[in-house]
């Protein structure tokens, strides 16, 4: 048993061991596994990846949308077949307190609006919509604008001192003119859009030329120029060259030179002793066809001058209360209807033949400081008051 037991060790210690089997491959396993393809870019270090990353292209200014549309009709106002504005057909706030609003003398859609802020705003009336918002254009509270005669551009007077003629479709501003006191009145040549009179709160009327950028210095009024017109074609051979100032009354024994006639060619002095009231009057409204114009007193109502002769006449529009504010008036388009402000947010609408109120209502809750009848439209106006609110009436 010995001998057979160490046999049996000697041949198991002579025969080699079988060989390890290996591991199968991967891909022979049931159930491979797919993944994802790597992405080369994610692999690459962090500054080099963002380095050969595509720079991405300027964002250009979007255009500015079509302010000056000649063929934008408002149908509202076209379809309305009212004779005396009586519905409000717009509202919205304004950013300020608003002290004018002036229609557009050919876009007839278009209605600037400036007050007690640097900024003005240019709106499609009917809709309700700001097209423009000129900025940078003044550092204080703006006291006028004007259109220019083609409707493109307008003038605005500021307390800052200064006059700016800007242009409405790019909002840069064409001239600039800085004076030594606050412009507080504008008026527009009736035949040369370049001339434009300007008055400010120490009595000077100057004549501004914005194409060659010169000023002519007019004589000087009485007190703050609150108003400026010219004179219609009806009332003389050179109505052209003669225009309206109403100042400030300082003292009584000044009260008969608050309102003069001047020569715009030489500046002189043509008349006053026009209005001897005593009152100061904020707003002048030349009758379009009629040879009159309305005077807004500080009495509470509004007087009417003759342009043939230059005299104050009979007739006044009583019924609203102005206390001392600057409240403006206007004829319609037709120059039936006179409209005013009050100082108690009213509007009244008045006929112009017969001193009566045709129709009044209350849009703002503080001063109704601006009124404006459209040039084109008879049945429709404009106003807006220190409450930041801008309404539009059919």
């Amino acid at each position: 048993m010995d001998l057979l037991q160490g046999y049996e060790s000697a041949t198991s210690d002579d025969t080699p061991s079988p060989p390890r089997l290996k591991r199968k491959a991967a891909s022979s396993l049931a159930h491979a596994i797919a993944l994802p393809t790597p992405n080369a870019a994610a692999y690459q270090p962090k500054r080099r990846a963002v380095a050969r990353a595509p720079s991405s292209a300027p964002t250009e200014r979007p255009p500015l949308p079509a302010l000056l549309d000649a063929d934008a009709a408002p149908p509202a106002a076209e379809s309305s077949d009212a004779s005396v504005p009586s519905r409000e057909l717009q509202r919205w706030r304004a950013r300020y307190r608003v002290n004018c609003v002036r229609w557009n003398p050919q876009f007839p859609a278009l209605l600037a609006t400036a007050g007690m802020s640097a900024t003005m705003h240019i709106y499609d009336a009917f809709r309700a919509a700001c097209k423009r918002q000129l900025d940078g254009l003044h550092t204080d509270a703006i006291k006028d604008v004007q259109w220019a005669l083609d409707g493109r551009s307008l003038v605005s007077a500021s307390y800052d001192h200064t006059l700016v003629h800007v242009d409405v479709e790019t909002m840069q501003a064409r001239a600039t003119y800085a004076g030594a006191h606050r412009f507080t009145a504008l008026a527009m040549h009736p035949s040369d859009m370049h001339l434009v009179l300007a008055g400010d709160d120490a009595g000077y009327v100057v004549c501004w030329d914005m194409r060659a950028n010169t000023v002519r210095a007019l004589q000087q009024t009485c007190g703050e120029v609150h108003a400026l017109a010219f004179l219609p074609k009806t009332a003389s051979a050179e109505s052209r060259t003669q225009f309206l100032s109403s100042s400030t009354v300082t003292k009584t024994s000044a009260a008969d030179k608050a309102v003069a006639v001047w020569d715009f060619s030489s500046g002189a002095l043509i008349k006053q002793c026009i209005y001897s009231q005593g009152y100061t009057c904020s707003s002048i409204s030349v009758h379009p066809t009629a040879p009159y114009l309305a005077l807004q007193s500080h009495g509470n109502y509004m007087a009417t001058v003759s342009t043939r002769s230059l005299k104050l006449s009979k007739t006044r529009y009583e019924g609203h209360t102005s206390q001392g504010y600057g409240i403006h008036c206007s004829f319609n388009a037709t120059g039936a209807l006179l409209a005013s402000g009050d100082v108690h947010g009213h509007v009244f609408v008045y006929a112009s033949q017969r001193p009566r109120v045709l129709f009044s209502a209350r849009p703002h809750t503080n001063v109704c400081m601006a009124v404006e009848c459209h040039p084109r439209y008879p049945h429709v106006l404009a106003t807006g008051g220190w409450d930041n609110i801008v309404t539009v009436w059919t």
